[in-house]
C-alpha cells in the first residue's frame, strides 16, 4: 500500500487555485470568509484592450443560425445589430420590397444578451426571437461585433471576489451568473444540477456594484443574490473589460447643468453671481437601474408628477435653492422602491429690478403762512418751488392781476431749508423770498418726493 507525502497533498490543493495575469494592475482578489481554501477556484484573464479594430460583420438569412466567436482571450462586445432589411441584394427572395424595415433598439438588446461577455454564442434569425418588423417581407440578421480583451473571475460561494482595472480605467462589467453550470468549478459534494442561476439577476446585481468604478467586491453569497437552486453549492462567474473613461470637455458658461440626488438627501441648484436659475427638467422617482444602486430599484417607471412644479416653485429666477429628495416633499410615486431627485437647469441673466415710481406729492400755502413738509422717517427731494401766483383761484384774493410772478430763488431756498431732511418747515413771506411782484397776493407752491 502506498503511502501519501504531504508533499503531493500540498501540490494537489494548490492545483485547485488557477491565477493567470498578464498586467498586475489587473487582477481578482479572493478573501476567505467561509470554506477552506482547497474550495477556491479562481481564473483570471486580461490583455491589453482594443477598441480600435474594425467591427466584425455577420449575417445570417430568415430562419438560419447566427454564430459569433472570438479568439481566446477575448470576449464579444455586440457594436450593432437589426434583424429586418435595408437592402435589396442581401438574402435573396421574392418578397423583399420592404427596404425600411428593422427595429435597430430591439435587435441590438436582444443580440447582446444572448452574446456580450462570452467567446461563442448562437442567435437564431427568427420572428419568434425579435418579433415580426415588417410583415410579409423576408429579412435577415446583420451583427456587428468586436472581440475585446476581458478579465474574467469564478468566485466560490461564502467568498469575496475583487474586481479592479488600472489607473485611469475603469469597469463595465459584460456578463455575471450566480448559480452553476459546470461540473469542475468549486469542487464540492453538493453539485449536481448543472443549470442553476439566474443570467439577468446576476448582471444586475454586479453591474450596481461595480460598473463605472476602477475596483469593487463582490461576495458570492445568497444573501446578495438570492438562492437559485436551495442545496447546491454555488459559485460566481463574471467578466468585465476595463474602459478608458471619456474626456468630457467643460461645458460652455451657459449650457445646462445637471444634478443628481439620491432619496433622503439634498439637491442644491445654484448660478454665480449675476445669473437667476430657469429650470429645464425635474423627476422625483426612478427610472434607471444605475444611479443610487440599492436592493429596492425594480420599479423603473416611476416618476412624481408634481416634481417640475414643486422644484420651479422653489427655484426659479433665484441665484441657489435647495430642495430634498424625499416623500414628504413630493409624496411617494412608487411605494418600496428607493427613488432620486434630478433636475437640469441653466443660469440665466437675472431680470433688470425695476424700481416703483415714486409718489410726486404737491403742497401749497397762500403768503404769510407757513409750509410744513413731513416724510416720516425717509429724505425730502425737492422737484420744484415757486413762491409768486401763476393762476387766480389757488389763494384768492383780490389783488391776482398779476399771474406770471415767480420767484427764482424758490427752489434754491427751498432746497437750502428742506432737502435730504425728514421733516421742514417754511415761512411763505416776503421776508424769505423776497417781493418778486409788488402789490400783488402770492401764494408757496412745492413738489417733493420722499425717498
Amino acid at each position: 500500500m502506498t503511502e501519501a507525502r504531504p508533499g503531493l497533498l500540498f501540490v494537489s490543493v494548490l492545483a485547485t487555485i488557477i491565477i493567470r495575469t498578464v498586467l498586475a494592475d489587473a487582477e481578482a482578489e479572493i478573501v476567505a470568509s467561509g470554506p477552506p481554501a482547497n474550495f477556491k477556484d479562481v481564473i483570471l484573464d486580461y490583455v491589453p484592450d482594443c477598441d480600435n479594430q474594425e467591427p466584425l460583420e455577420i449575417i445570417s438569412c430568415e430562419g438560419d443560425v447566427a454564430r459569433l466567436t472570438c479568439p481566446p482571450d477575448t470576449t464579444i462586445e455586440v457594436v450593432n445589430a437589426n434583424y429586418g432589411r435595408s437592402d435589396f441584394p442581401t438574402c435573396p427572395h421574392p418578397k423583399r420590397s420592404n427596404l425600411r424595415c428593422g427595429n435597430q433598439t430591439l435587435s441590438k438588446v436582444k443580440v447582446k444578451s444572448f452574446c456580450n461577455g462570452r467567446r461563442h454564442c448562437v442567435v437564431t434569425a427568427t420572428n419568434g426571437v425579435f418579433g415580426d418588423p415588417c410583415f410579409g417581407t423576408y429579412k435577415y440578421l446583420r451583427v456587428e461585433y468586436k472581440c475585446v480583451q476581458a478579465l474574467s473571475v469564478i468566485t466560490c460561494e461564502g467568498w469575496i471576489a475583487r474586481l479592479r482595472c488600472p489607473k485611469g480605467t475603469t469597469i463595465q462589467v459584460s456578463a455575471a451568473r450566480y448559480g452553476r453550470t459546470e461540473f469542475h468549478p468549486c469542487p464540492h459534494s453538493q453539485r449536481s444540477n448543472l443549470a442553476c442561476g439566474s443570467t439577468s439577476n446576476s448582471l444586475r446585481v454586479v453591474r450596481q456594484r461595480c460598473d463605472n468604478k476602477q475596483n469593487c467586491s463582490v461576495p458570492s453569497t445568497n444573501g446578495v443574490f438570492g438562492d437559485p437552486c436551495v442545496g447546491i453549492y454555488k459559485y460566481i462567474e463574471a467578466s468585465w473589460t476595463c474602459k478608458v473613461p471619456p474626456v468630457v470637455p467643460p461645458p460652455p458658461p451657459n449650457s445646462d447643468k445637471h444634478l443628481l440626488v439620491c432619496e433622503h438627501k439634498q439637491l442644491k441648484l445654484i448660478c454665480p453671481a449675476g445669473k437667476v436659475i430657469q429650470l429645464k427638467m425635474a423627476v422625483y422617482g426612478r427610472t434607471e437601474l444605475e444611479p443610487c444602486p440599492h436592493p429596492t430599484t425594480s420599479n423603473l417607471n416611476c416618476k412624481a408628477s408634481n416634481s417640475f412644479a414643486i422644484v420651479n416653485g422653489r427655484c426659479k429666477d433665484r441665484r441657489s435653492c435647495s430642495v430634498s429628495a424625499s416623500n414628504v416633499v413630493f409624496g411617494d410615486p412608487c411605494f418600496g422602491t428607493l427613488k432620486y431627485l434630478e433636475a437640469s437647469w441653466t443660469c440665466v441673466d437675472a431680470p433688470p429690478v425695476i424700481q416703483p415710481p415714486v409718489a410726486v406729492r404737491k403742497r401749497t400755502v397762500c403768503e404769510g403762512r407757513a409750509l410744513k413738509l413731513n416724510c416720516y422717517g425717509k429724505s425730502i427731494t425737492i422737484k420744484s418751488a415757486n413762491y409768486g401766483r401763476t393762476n387766480g383761484f389757488t389763494c384768492p384774493n383780490s389783488a391776482t392781476s398779476n399771474r406770471n410772478c415767480r420767484s427764482s430763488k424758490s427752489l434754491g431756498i427751498v432746497e437750502g431749508l428742506c432737502g435730504g431732511r425728514k421733516s421742514c418747515t417754511v415761512s411763505a413771506t416776503n421776508g424769505v423770498f423776497g417781493d418778486p411782484c409788488v402789490g400783488t397776493n402770492k401764494y408757496l407752491e412745492v413738489q417733493y418726493v420722499c425717498s
